[in-house]
C-alpha cells in the first residue's frame, strides 16, 4: 500500500511539473499592488509607445514591463524556457536554410482578455520586418526570415534564408533587443497602427495608462496576475522625464523620485542613497549620422581618423565619467561575452598626427575648412554626454585650429533619430551609448535600407562600402561557433580601422535608489536593461 501512495504522489508531482511549465501559473492568494515606483530619466528617446518606432535603450527602460518576449531569458543572460511566450523550441539546420520551432504556452492573454497564440507571434514579427518600422536591427530580422508559418494555434515554424544560428539570441529573445516582443494582431489590425502608438496593450504585468510628451509615461498594473511575475508589488510605475540632473537630485532628495540615472561626479551627493552599479554595461562610441553625397567631411577615411588621433579618452575616463570604466579600441558593439572575444588595441592619442593628417587631406582636396555638427545629448545611463561632448570639441578645437569648424548642438535624441532616419543633416555626428555584450544588430549599423545604417543609397548614388555587407552575410551564415569567434573578430577589426565609429569607452551603469524602497536590486545581464522585474514582480 505504501508503495502504491508513493507512486501515485510520484505520478501526481509530475502531472503538476509539466502543468506549470506548458501553462500559466496559478498564483493563489495574491497580494494587491500598492503604491508607485518613480523612474528618472534624461530622455525617453523617441517617446513612441510602438515598440517598432522607438530605440531598443527606450523599449526596454520604458515599454518592456507592458509586453513579453517571443523567446525568454533569465535574468543571468541566459536563454530560458520559464520566462517567455515559447515553453520549448527546436533548430535544425539544413544546407540552404534553418527552422525554428516554437512551441507556446496555453492561457497568456493580452491586456484586452484575448489569448496570445501562433498568430499574434507571425504577425509580431512581420510587423517589425515592415517598411515603416523603425526598431533597432529591422534590418537584421528582414534579412534573417525568409518565412513564417502556423501549422496550430499554438505552434510557429520560422525559415531563416539562409543557415542561422543565432536567431533565438538576437530577434526571439530579450537579451539583445525588443524585435521579439508578442504584439497584438487583432487589436493592430482592428484599431490601426497610429492608435496602438497612443493606446498600446501586451501581455506583461503593466498596462498602459497616460502618456504626456516632454513630462511621463505612467504604466498601471494589471487586474490579473501576470502568468510569470503574478501581481506585481506596485500599483503604478512612472517613468518622468527630468532633463536636468540637479533637478533629478533635488527631487530624489525631496522623494519626488525612487530611481534615477546620476553622473558619476554627483553620486557624491547622494551618500543617503543606495548606489546600484552595472559593470561594463555601456559603451560609449562617436557615430556618424551617415556617409551621404553631402557628407564630404565625414566620409573621408582621414578625417574621422585625424579625429580620434586628438580624441584624449585618458582624460575624458578620468574626469568625466570619474574613472567608472575602461578605454575601449572595440568600435562596434562586440563583447565580453561574445564567442571568440578579443579586445581590439585601444586607438592612439596623438593631436600632432591628427592636424598633419587634416591638413593632408585638406590640400588634397582642396578645402578650406573641414565642416562638422557634433549633436550633443543625454542618453539613459550616461547623463554626462552632453559635458563628455563640450570636452571634445574643446579637444578638437586645440588640436585643429583654424581648420576645423565645428558646430556644438544641444538637443535630444528624438530629433536625432528623426535626422538620421531622413538622412538629411550632412556631416554630423553625436556621442552614442550601446552595449559591450551580446553580438547582434550589426547590420542594423550599415545596412542602407535601415534607419539606423550609416551608408547610403539613393538610386545612382549608392554610399555603401559593400566589402562590410559581405562580411556580414558570411557572419551570419556561420554555424561553427569557432568560425563564427573568428570572422566576428575579422569585422570588429575592419570597422575600427576605418573609423566608422569612433570608439571612446566602457562604463559601468550607475543608478541611484531611495534606499527605503529599494535595498535589493539585480539589474541582471541583459543588455541596454536595468530588469525592473526584480523591483516589481509580486512574491
Amino acid at each position: 500500500m505504501k508503495t502504491r501512495l508513493s507512486f501515485l504522489a510520484l505520478a501526481l508531482a509530475v502531472v503538476a511539473a509539466v502543468f506549470l511549465t506548458t501553462t500559466v501559473q496559478p498564483w493563489a492568494a495574491p497580494i494587491s499592488p500598492k503604491g508607485e515606483l518613480k523612474i528618472g530619466t534624461s530622455s525617453l528617446g523617441t517617446e513612441a509607445l510602438d515598440p517598432s518606432l522607438n530605440s531598443v535603450t527606450d523599449v526596454k527602460l520604458s515599454l518592456f514591463p507592458m509586453f513579453d518576449s517571443i523567446v525568454g531569458a533569465a535574468p543571468n543572460g541566459q536563454l530560458s524556457k520559464n520566462h517567455g511566450l515559447a515553453r520549448d523550441w527546436n533548430v535544425k539546420h539544413h544546407n540552404d536554410r534553418s527552422t525554428y520551432t516554437l512551441f507556446l504556452r496555453k492561457g497568456v492573454t493580452f491586456h484586452d482578455g484575448v489569448e496570445a497564440t501562433a498568430e499574434d507571434v507571425k504577425f509580431s514579427l512581420e510587423y517589425m520586418m515592415r517598411p515603416g518600422s523603425r526598431a533597432s536591427g529591422a534590418s537584421d530580422l528582414r534579412s534573417a526570415v525568409k518565412q513564417i508559418e502556423v501549422p496550430d494555434r499554438y505552434k510557429v515554424v520560422i525559415h531563416t534564408s539562409s543557415p542561422y544560428g543565432l536567431l533565438l539570441e538576437t530577434v526571439l529573445s530579450p537579451l539583445t533587443g525588443g524585435l521579439g516582443l508578442v504584439l497584438p494582431k487583432h487589436y493592430i489590425e482592428k484599431n490601426g497602427e497610429a492608435h496602438f502608438n497612443r493606446n498600446p496593450i501586451g501581455t506583461g504585468a503593466y498596462k498602459f495608462k497616460e502618456r504626456v510628451v516632454g513630462s511621463h509615461m505612467a504604466l498601471e498594473a494589471w487586474d490579473k496576475p501576470h502568468w510569470l511575475y503574478g501581481l506585481p508589488k506596485y500599483k503604478y510605475i512612472t517613468f518622468l522625464i527630468v532633463a536636468e540632473e540637479a533637478t533629478r537630485i533635488a527631487m530624489l532628495k525631496r522623494g519626488e523620485l525612487d530611481v534615477a540615472d546620476v553622473s558619476r561626479e554627483k553620486l557624491k551627493e547622494l551618500n543617503d542613497f543606495n548606489v546600484f552599479r552595472k559593470k561594463d554595461e555601456v559603451m560609449v562610441q562617436l557615430r556618424f549620422f551617415q556617409f551621404g553625397p553631402d557628407d564630404i567631411y565625414t566620409r573621408e577615411r582621414r578625417v574621422r581618423e585625424a579625429l580620434s588621433l586628438a580624441t584624449n579618452r585618458e582624460a575624458i575616463l578620468k574626469h568625466i565619467f570619474m574613472g567608472t570604466g575602461r578605454m575601449t579600441g572595440d568600435a562596434i558593439r562586440y563583447g565580453t561575452r561574445a564567442l571568440g572575444y578579443r579586445p581590439l588595441p585601444i586607438p592612439k592619442y596623438d593631436p600632432k598626427k591628427a592636424r598633419s593628417l587634416m591638413e593632408e587631406v585638406m590640400r588634397e582636396k582642396g578645402w578650406d575648412k573641414v565642416r562638422i555638427t557634433y549633436a550633443a545629448i543625454a542618453r539613459p545611463g550616461t547623463p554626462e554626454l552632453p559635458l563628455m561632448g563640450e570636452a571634445l570639441v574643446g579637444m578638437w578645437k586645440e588640436a585643429f585650429g583654424e581648420l576645423l569648424d565645428i558646430k556644438y548642438w544641444p538637443t535630444d535624441y528624438g530629433t536625432v533619430r528623426k535626422h538620421r532616419s531622413k538622412k538629411d543633416l550632412a556631416n554630423a555626428m553625436w556621442a552614442h551609448t550601446t552595449t559591450n555584450r551580446y553580438v547582434g544588430g550589426w547590420r542594423g549599423a550599415f545596412d542602407p535600407k535601415d534607419a539606423d545604417g550609416v551608408f547610403y543609397e539613393n538610386g545612382g548614388s549608392p554610399y555603401v562600402d559593400r566589402k562590410v555587407l559581405t562580411m556580414l552575410d558570411k557572419w551570419e551564415r556561420i554555424l561553427d561557433m569557432r568560425e563564427f569567434g573568428k570572422v566576428q573578430y575579422e569585422i570588429a577589426q575592419y570597422v575600427a580601422g576605418n573609423y566608422y565609429f569612433i570608439s571612446i569607452a566602457n562604463l559601468d551603469r550607475m543608478v541611484v535608489a531611495n534606499p527605503a524602497k529599494i535595498k535589493k536590486w539585480d539589474m541582471g545581464a541583459h543588455e541596454f536593461d536595468i530588469n525592473l522585474p526584480d523591483l516589481f514582480k509580486g512574491k
